[in-house]
């Protein structure tokens, strides 16, 4: 399958590898910025004929059937139009959009040209959350009662659009929903900036979802942390009927590890690896359904469901209250 890559910047590079490795015939690069498509083409040594600065361009001049796009956020919905537009299916970096409004009119403007809409949300991927949510289907803690998640770092985030919710918590919230099967209901969040952190949106999050399930998770997030950070992939406990599972993070090589109160005992689960990068293997099982005809797991529509969990968290913040998710889905 013939395909372009769109955004060359630094993750945009690491695309260009990525859609490889998953199997995708890159026969065209586009970043709007010429010093930035030339620098990273000469670079890969990527011909002067596939280098491109629009993306419908790009497409008529290759024939591209699919495209993969990993720009700056505010952008994500301009290039998905433009991807649409020009006729080709999309995998996109993650947030898909910023806004409730512009993920509706995407995901409906795939759906009426027949197009598909993918997004990169490869923590579904890691060798520790297939090993947790595999654990779960086969009932190693019996029922689900909550799951815990942290995640504290320190990042700049100056001039980003709900930085830490759409920047990181994304990927976690995506996670919770991916090993439990489920989909959120309803959560209360307070979210904020500190007053002495030089920042224009929220870097700290305390919410809580229910579930459909009827799980209960639990998220604590910050940006701004002045100690220890944890792992981008955060902490995480899952707490069942029968037992636990606890994953402290991917950075130094932490294992799942199943604990049970009665008999007491406690293990290291064997991690399930993949063969390639996670955004390598969200890409092939997006290019895999494109050629079979189906919609990806990853899909636009599943995705809103996921960005839901970060709106209702800043609204649920902002207006006091319980935000439930039919406002959003």
């Amino acid at each position: 399958m013939k395909g372009i890559c769109v955004g060359m910047g630094r993750r945009g590079r690491s695309w260009y590898k990525w859609a490889q490795d998953a199997g995708l015939e890159v026969v065209g690069v586009v970043d709007i910025n010429r010093s930035i498509l030339d620098a990273s083409c000469d670079e890969h040594q990527i011909p002067e004929s596939m280098r491109f600065e629009s993306i419908g361009d790009a497409v008529k001049g290759t024939g591209a059937e699919v495209a993969t796009v990993c720009a700056a956020n505010p952008d994500h919905a301009a290039c998905l139009t433009q991807c649409l537009d020009a006729g080709v299916h999309v995998i996109i970096e993650k947030p898909m959009v910023e806004t409730p409004e512009d993920a509706r009119m995407i995901d409906l403007k795939a759906r009426e040209m027949g197009l598909t809409v993918a997004v990169a949300q490869n923590y579904r991927f890691s060798p520790e959350m297939r090993t947790i949510r595999e654990a779960i289907l086969r009932g190693e803690i019996g029922e689900i009662v909550s799951v815990q998640v942290t995640f504290h770092r320190w990042r700049p985030t100056q001039g980003l659009y709900l930085p830490l919710l759409m920047n990181q918590s994304i990927h976690h919230f995506d996670a919770i929903r991916w090993i439990l099967d489920a989909d959120p209901d309803w959560c209360f969040a307070k979210s904020f900036n500190p007053h002495w952190n030089e920042c224009d949106g929220p870097t700290v999050v305390e919410a809580v979802y229910g579930l459909s399930n009827g799980v209960v998770a639990t998220y604590s997030g910050s940006y701004v942390t002045q100690g220890k950070n944890t792992s981008y992939s955060g902490s995480w406990r899952v707490e069942g009927s029968a037992g636990q599972l606890t994953f402290a993070g991917s950075d130094k090589d932490n294992p799942v590890v199943l604990s049970r109160r009665d008999p007491e005992e406690q293990m290291e689960l064997s991690l399930l690896t993949g063969d390639m990068a996670g955004p390598a293997q969200v890409c092939r099982e997006f290019l895999n359904a494109i050629e079979n005809g189906k919609r990806p797991p990853t899909n636009s529509a599943d995705n809103i469901k996921s960005l839901s969990m970060c709106w209702a968290a800043d609204v649920s913040s902002r207006e006091n209250r319980i935000v439930n998710f039919d406002e959003f889905v």
